[in-house]
């Protein structure tokens, strides 16, 4: 999912930009990102990650894990392409 929807370092600032406005505005606050077969819905405490192809939810993951998430993928995207680039997000504890 991370590869089709957030698969260059510019989508994954647009996408954490949208996350940094949903969590300062709070409430009720939410933006939608979907394409390419897969839906994302962040709201103040979480992101719902669903299928555009089959209509179904694939589940809701806190708000900061998603963060950390996407903060990582986006690292790893501006690493050389080699078999020795990787990332380690440790999630434990984070709500």
């Amino acid at each position: 999912m991370l590869s089709t929807e957030l698969g260059r370092v510019e989508d994954c600032q647009v996408f954490l930009t949208a996350m940094d406005e949903v969590q300062r505005k709070g409430g009720d606050a939410e933006a939608r990102f979907c394409d390419k077969g897969w839906g994302m819905d962040i709201r103040p405490t979480a992101v719902t990650i669903w299928s555009t192809t089959e209509d179904e939810w694939v589940d809701v993951f806190p708000f900061e894990q998603i963060r950390r998430i996407v903060q990582a993928w986006m690292k790893l995207l501006q690493m050389p392409d080699s078999p020795e680039s990787q990332i380690i997000v440790d999630l434990d504890g984070v709500e």
